[in-house]
């Protein structure tokens, strides 16, 4: 079961996008310090016109709030941040 966090230009400030950008260079770096903050698998994609990272769970139900919020203080974001983004939850 996939969640996904993510953030585009409807929802959210360029500024916002910016801090959420992972260069290249960094982009492994980032991606295994995220994986560190409890994440079980952590997929980052990010366009011009949005920014989204994509993790498993058991099931749909679980509660994944405390991984993005760790995720957004990783990025020197407030928790309310969470709220200028969405919520995905994708069955497959």
């Amino acid at each position: 079961k996939l969640h996904v966090w993510g953030t585009d230009f409807r929802r959210s400030s360029g500024e916002l996008r910016a801090k959420l950008a992972c260069s290249p260079e960094n982009r492994e770096k980032i991606v295994g310090d995220l994986l560190s903050l409890g994440f079980p698998d952590l997929v980052y994609l990010s366009t011009c016109n949005r920014v989204e990272f994509y993790t498993t769970a058991p099931d749909h139900f679980v509660d994944t709030r405390a991984l993005w919020l760790a995720l957004l203080r990783y990025f020197g974001l407030s928790p309310d941040s969470y709220y200028q983004g969405f919520l995905s939850l994708i069955h497959i």
